[in-house]
């Protein structure tokens, strides 16, 4: 189950309307994603009304971006001679299958979420539709991301990483920043979503121009995460 914003004026009367609903319907429910509080209110009012019991896997913190803020160090790495921000190919295979263990690695280690998929054919089906970008740096590849969900009016950016030994350096920024900023010619705002125990104020994406929408929960059904 996936809710929208729901401002808290309207907590008592929606959310157990649609809960009501809901639970008439015979629709296999697993999962959950929601702002809060509305993710709260969801859980409490299944713990409460029926026997579905929600344990929360993480919370996430939501933002967006209309235009980019470049720090000093940003534009001194932007503008070397040898940064490039490339679309990855099918050559490119073997490194971003590699990048992509290590991010989900990285949400395992601060979640309880643990997650199982095909790396290989999700990573060659994003490269084959052109979502995927690594920055490089004096000829090395030092990051990447991902052009996920894309809209109308906006997209989202997903699945940024960059090697723990090159970390501190500036690069996850950098790349961030020049894929919001190719996405923003194209669309009116981008979104990404940053786990949890980030500081929510002060941290990579605040530092390009991204702006705190609100804190999200991922719950699953504890009779899912049992099997």
């Amino acid at each position: 189950m996936h809710t929208s914003y729901i401002s808290e004026s309207h907590q008592q009367t929606i959310v157990p309307l649609l809960i009501k609903d809901f639970l008439e319907t015979p629709f296999p429910f697993h999962s959950l994603e929601a702002y809060e509080p509305t993710c709260s209110t969801i859980v409490d009012i299944l713990d409460q009304c029926s026997s579905i019991k929600m344990k929360l896997l993480y919370n996430l913190w939501s933002y967006d971006n209309r235009n980019i803020h470049w720090s000093n160090r940003s534009l001194e790495i932007k503008n070397h001679d040898s940064t490039v921000l490339k679309q990855a190919t099918l050559d490119d295979l073997p490194l971003i299958v590699e990048w992509t263990q290590g991010f989900f690695q990285d949400i395992e280690d601060n979640s309880t979420r643990r997650l199982t998929m095909d790396i290989d054919h999700l990573s060659t089906t994003e490269i084959t539709k052109g979502h995927v970008y690594i920055l490089y740096y004096e000829g090395i590849p030092v990051s990447m991301s991902r052009k996920r969900r894309s809209l109308k009016d906006g997209c989202s950016l997903s699945f940024v990483y960059t090697p723990k030994h090159l970390r501190q350096k500036g690069y996850g920024a950098v790349c961030v920043a020049m894929c919001t900023d190719l996405f923003l010619k194209k669309y009116k705002y981008v979104t990404l979503f940053v786990m949890g125990h980030v500081n929510p104020i002060k941290n990579m994406y605040t530092g390009v121009g991204y702006q705190l929408v609100g804190k999200v929960g991922r719950y699953q059904t504890v009779e899912l995460l049992n099997k």
